[in-house]
């Protein structure tokens, strides 16, 4: 891509599939809010049907965040399974190599936050 003079944008994995879950869940609470909206504003035969679209999104908004649910979960498992070798390394060393080894536990378990903290949120709005 550099080579056809096209510029290379890298980014964790972790950080695209949960931007695009805020995307998802924001478009679907959008949708569901327009079609309630909608809804006061209709005939009596249209509500039906209105009702009938708003309960299908809304079903597909409570699977894609337990999706989202599920995954933050793996994530913390993961993190902690990897935090266990560095940790264990850590209580074995000494000075720098200590201090080096307590770094990259304290960053896997940020990443592991960010990943509940964006889930919790997801849920809120």
């Amino acid at each position: 891509m550099e080579a056809l003079g096209g510029t290379v944008y890298r980014s964790p994995l972790q950080d695209v599939e949960d931007e695009q879950d805020e995307r998802e869940v924001a478009a679907r609470k959008a949708e569901i809010a327009q079609l309630k909206a909608e809804k006061t504003r209709a005939r009596k035969e249209q509500k039906a049907r209105l009702q009938a679209k708003i309960d299908n999104l809304q079903e597909k908004l409570h699977a894609k965040l337990e999706k989202v649910k599920m995954r933050s979960k793996q994530r913390e498992k993961e993190a902690e399974a990897e935090v266990q070798a560095p940790e264990k390394k850590a209580a074995k060393a000494k000075g720098k190599a200590k201090a080096v080894l307590k770094a990259r536990v304290a960053n896997i378990r940020k990443g592991s936050r960010k990943s509940t903290t964006n889930f919790q949120r997801l849920r809120k709005n």
